[in-house]
């Protein structure tokens, strides 16, 4: 038994509907897949909550905390709900979320020929100014959207955006996002990156 979630293997079907072709990434709280929707004939990108140091305890089974998998399950579906209430441009739409192999999962559309800002960045180097301001204010526009329903995504990263091959920015990993209300006094969790988060979600 891994101490480490090893990847689905290809072929395998998740909520009788999903049939997972391949890895896509993975990160310190789940693993991201490309599957193939059978109800649409699509791909779609799916992602497992598989936190590092939870093993797998056979080729699908999760083994979460026992004292906290509720609470992640349920925390990472409502990113889920989160995400597919927006009906926003520039955000992938929700498919399906859903309990299975001990853990959750959720489903959205698959965006191809799309790599990350991060990644954009590392194999072109620094970007001229004029396209990081196009990046910026398409991410701003986007941002003000989900705002505008009362969702903040509080995780706002070069890995978190997405860019087709004209440009065209998606916003990705609502994780830490949490609703909100303008005159709420609300406790929110804090949760962010270092080097990317505000000053007042650090001071939360």
């Amino acid at each position: 038994m891994s101490a480490e979630p090893r990847p689905l293997h290809e072929g395998t079907l998740l909520a009788d509907r999903f049939e997972v072709e391949g890895l896509l990434g993975r990160g310190a709280f789940g693993i991201v897949y490309l599957a193939h929707d059978l109800a649409r004939n699509d791909h779609v990108v799916v992602k497992e909550l598989a936190p590092a140091g939870t093993p797998r305890c056979d080729d699908s089974l999760i083994q979460l905390p026992a004292d906290s998998a509720h609470r992640m399950r349920q925390n990472f579906l409502n990113e889920a709900k989160t995400i597919s209430r927006l009906h926003v441009r520039g955000i992938l739409p929700v498919r399906l979320g859903f309990a299975e192999n001990g853990t959750a999962y959720f489903a959205t559309d698959y965006l191809p020929n799309a790599e990350t800002l991060e990644k954009l960045i590392q194999k072109e180097g620094r970007m001229e100014v004029d396209g990081a301001l196009d990046i910026l204010y398409q991410c701003l526009e986007i941002l003000e959207a989900i705002h505008e329903k009362g969702v903040l995504h509080r995780d706002l990263k070069p890995s978190n955006i997405l860019l087709n091959a004209n440009g065209e920015v998606t916003l990705i990993d609502f994780g830490a996002a949490r609703e909100w209300q303008a005159d709420s006094a609300t406790t929110h969790t804090v949760l962010f990156t270092p080097s990317y988060a505000p000053l007042e979600q650090m001071a939360e």
